[in-house]
């Protein structure tokens, strides 16, 4: 069985990674040959590089020239899944034109998921939740995995 590829875009700050730590544990926990890769902003980069059950942590470029050459590394991957959970438009367009079977955004713009939805094959608007637990937890069933108590 080939190891499934996942691809998480986290390019703000450290409090809003440890949410998303809570789904990228339980899938790593749920399938154990899973490969993870998060893309953080220089302020998490040393952070999450010592989470055990992230597999590579990759800066996300501060120069033009650096940000283009990680734009045409990821076009040419190819992943499981990718989730932009930052809802930022860099991490958007990364989620784009990276091949993947699943495409994730997590955003907090009406705006974004009218334009996006044809890019993703889910879109969760934050004010459509009750809690980003309830997006987790929706995010895990649409891969047939559960959360449970020992990843939060």
């Amino acid at each position: 069985m080939l190891n499934k590829k996942y691809l998480f875009i986290r390019t703000d700050r450290i409090g809003d990674f440890l949410l998303s730590a809570i789904l990228i544990k339980s899938i790593k926990r749920s399938d154990k040959n899973s490969i993870i890769t998060v893309i953080a902003s220089k302020k998490n980069y040393n952070y999450i590089k010592k989470f055990s059950f992230i597999d590579e942590v990759i800066e996300y470029p501060t120069h033009i020239f650096d940000r283009f050459s990680l734009y045409l590394n990821f076009f040419l991957k190819k992943y499981y899944m990718v989730a932009a959970l930052d809802g930022k438009k860099r991490s958007i367009y990364l989620c784009i034109i990276t091949n993947s079977k699943i495409k994730i955004l997590c955003t907090y713009k009406k705006f974004y998921k009218n334009i996006f939805k044809f890019f993703f094959s889910k879109i969760y608007l934050d004010d459509e939740s009750p809690s980003k637990i309830y997006e987790i937890k929706d995010i895990l069933n649409n891969l047939n995995y559960q959360l449970i108590d020992s990843d939060l």
